[in-house]
Formats: structure tokens, sequence, C-alpha cells
């Protein structure tokens, strides 16, 4: 028979009642530390916290210990109090419970020791017998790798997951960030295999990309503009409008359009802003007939990324255009420079 509110909310209170007579009233007792956690778990806030303080004590059974800490520690995000939790009862059913939360607080440390820290204490849960905390786990050291950008280690770890928990709850996730590891490492034929046919944004545009890291700039060019139809909002909508700019640049040029030529390379340094996609422009715009163009954009590669080889060869390509002119002192200048 269901009960009302009411009667559950009186029956709570009931309970709290007694377990408050019981440590109150016979401290003692060998439930005294027990009847204080049950106690201390129907309180709020502070209270509920002072409560859960003072069970942190030899006193108390390793169990109840650890319980008050655990919970403890998970309210207030402490990762102090869940190693204490962990240490007072190491075989207890809240160990492996506390060390996930503390793996997840240490994960969003600003110090990288501690963040090494947790993926440690994650990695000997994710290689446990429990199966639902050792997917949480893996899931997050993985995601710890991945952050610090160590892709290797991180795609390792990604297709373990998808081995070990192919319908998992954080599968799909996984595919993706295993596809990221796979391309950034250069594994470009396993990214692939991984993207299918592209389903999502993220598979679908690194499916494009890892095709078009191979060479085959053909079926690149198609994937890349499937990509932008398929997700006209995706959020690699730049990345892959980039790779068809100078796709289209590279052929323009064996084509010798130069209109078309010129027209690609706006659109390649607008998109990235590079000094290489700068200095293509450059050119094409010496190549078109535009010396005052290439010339200020020459200039421009030169001051905006100083010291780089791109400055260099605009500099050298700016003299040889004033020599060409018989700009002579101009020449001089900018072939010293360069």
């Amino acid at each position: 028979k269901k009960r009302s509110a009411s009667d559950v909310s009186g029956k709570d209170a009931e309970a709290l009642r007694g377990y408050s007579e019981l440590f109150t009233k016979h401290p003692d007792s060998k439930h005294a530390a027990r009847a204080r956690f049950m106690y201390a778990m129907g309180a709020k806030g502070l209270e509920r916290r002072k409560l859960l303080a003072e069970l942190d004590s030899d006193r108390v059974d390793a169990g109840t210990r650890a319980a008050a800490l655990y919970y403890l520690g998970s309210e207030t995000s402490d990762a102090d109090v869940l190693a204490r939790c962990v240490k007072a009862d190491p075989k207890g059913r809240y160990a492996p419970y506390a060390k996930l939360r503390r793996g997840a607080i240490l994960a969003k440390s600003s110090d990288p020791a501690e963040r090494r820290l947790a993926l440690e204490q994650l990695l000997e849960i994710a290689f446990g017998a429990d199966r639902e905390l050792a997917e949480s786990a893996l899931h997050l050291a993985a995601t710890i790798s991945f952050t610090e950008k160590k892709y290797g280690e991180a795609g390792s770890l990604w297709h373990r997951y998808l081995k070990n928990f192919p319908e998992g709850p954080n599968a799909a996730d996984a595919r993706a960030c295993c596809a990221w590891c796979d391309y950034l490492t250069g594994k470009y034929a396993e990214a692939m295999a991984l993207c299918g046919n592209g389903s999502t944004d993220d598979l679908a545009y690194l499916l494009a990309a890892s095709v078009r890291a191979t060479g085959d700039d053909v079926r690149a060019n198609t994937l890349f503009r499937s990509y932008l139809e398929r997700f006209p909002n995706g959020r690699h909508r730049a990345e892959a409008e980039l790779p068809l700019a100078r796709m289209a640049f590279e052929t323009a040029e064996k084509a010798n359009d130069i209109a078309a030529l010129v027209e690609a390379a706006k659109r390649g340094a607008a998109l990235s802003k590079s000094a290489a996609d700068r200095l293509r422009l450059a050119w094409a715009y010496e190549k078109s007939g535009h010396p005052a163009e290439a010339e200020r954009e020459y200039l421009a590669v030169a001051r905006d990324f100083p010291g780089t080889a791109e400055s260099a060869e605009a500099l050298f390509r700016k003299g040889l255009n004033d020599l060409r002119a018989e700009k002579w002192a101009a020449a001089g200048g900018a072939g010293g420079e360069a």
C-alpha cells in the first residue's frame, strides 16, 4: 500500500529521533556510530557535514568511518577527505567509489602532478573487476590524456574502451575521440575505419580530413563538400572550407586559371590567416599582374611573421620584383633583410 508524502515524512522524522536518542543517550553503544551516521544522512547543509566529520575518528568502526568520509568528500569535492576514506577501509565497499570521485576531482586540478595522479588512480579502477566502475574510470582516464594532448596514450585508452564497452554509455564519445587521436597521430586508415560513413559532425569531418591526408584529393574534395552540405552549421565548417580553398588553388595553378587562382588564394588566406596562405596570396597577385597588391602582401607577411621561413621568402620575392622594376636600393634592402 502506498503511503502519503506526509506519512513518509513522519516515518523519517520518527527514525531520526530514534537515531539521535541512541547516540546521545548511549554514546558507548556499539551501534552509536552507525546511528550518528544515519542521523547525519537525514540532516542537511552544515549540520550534515559537521556530523559526518565527527565520524572521522579511530574510535569509529572502519566501515562507518569510510562511509561518512565518502559522503563528506563527495559533498564538498574534497580530494583529501576521499583519500582518507580509502585509507580508513581500503577493501571496503566505498573505497573504489572514493577513488573514482577523487580521480574526477584531481583531473580538474591546475597541477600536472595531481592530474597524473588522478590518471593513475583511475586506471587502477579501469583494470578492476567492477565493470560499471571500470567503464566510468576508463572514460575519465582517456579524457584526461586527451585533454593533456597525449594523443597516443589517449588513443590506446579509447581503443580499449571501445573493445571492452562497445555498447557503453560513452561509446559514441569514445569513438569520436578515438578517431581524433588516430588522425592526430597519423593513423589515417584507422581513423577512417572508425569514421565509417561519417554519421556525425566530428566523424564526417575526420573522414574527409583523413582522406585528404592520404593524398586522395579527389575523394577528399567530395567528402569536404558533403560535410558542408550535411552540416551547414557544423563545428568544423572553417576547417573544411580551408582545404577546399587550397585544393582549388592547386587546381587553378595547374590549369593556369589566374582569376580562380587569386580567388582561391583570397579564401585560403582569409580562413587560415597563416603565413603560408598569405604568401600564396601575394604570389597569386604577382602572377595576376598586380605588383602593388603583391608588394603589400609580401611586406605584410614579413611584418606579421618575423623570423620565419615565410617572412624570408616574402622579402626575397619582393626583392626580385624590385630588381625587375629596377628599384636597386629597395631590392638590396629586401635582399639584405631576407
